[in-house]
C-alpha cells in the first residue's frame, strides 16, 4: 500500500512502472483502478462486472492482445475479480504484475 498527499504522482508513478515492466519483456503489468465499482456500493456483482469490463478497456489501450486478459463471462458474486485475475496468470505468457489504485473508493 502507498499512501501520500493528492496530486503528488503516485498513480502516474505507477503507470509507468507497469509500462516499463511490460515494456522489458520480462512481466504482464497493469496499473488499474477500482474506480469504476464505487457506483455498486450494495452490489458486489456489478461492481466486479463494472472493474473488469473499465480495466478491459484500459488493456486494449495499454497491452498487446497477446498479453491482455481474455473476455471473462459472469461468475459467483463476490468471485468474478478473483477468477478473471487467477486465470489470466495461467494463461498468460510472462508472470502478471497488478497495480490498483482507488481501492478506499470501495
Amino acid at each position: 500500500m502507498v499512501y501520500g498527499p493528492r496530486q503528488i504522482g503516485k498513480s502516474t508513478t505507477f503507470k509507468l512502472l507497469a509500462q516499463e515492466l511490460t515494456n522489458s519483456g520480462e512481466f504482464v503489468a497493469v496499473f488499474v483502478s477500482a474506480k469504476a465499482g464505487a457506483a455498486f456500493p450494495k452490489q458486489i456483482g456489478k461492481a466486479e462486472w463494472a472493474m473488469l469490463e473499465s480495466w478491459n478497456k484500459s488493456f486494449e489501450i495499454d497491452l498487446p492482445p497477446e498479453l491482455r486478459l481474455a473476455p471473462c463471462e459472469r461468475g459467483v458474486d463476490g468471485t468474478q475479480i478473483a477468477g478473471a485475475l487467477i486465470d489470466w496468470s495461467a494463461a498468460a505468457p510472462r508472470p502478471l504484475i497488478f497495480f490498483l489504485d482507488d481501492i478506499e473508493s470501495l
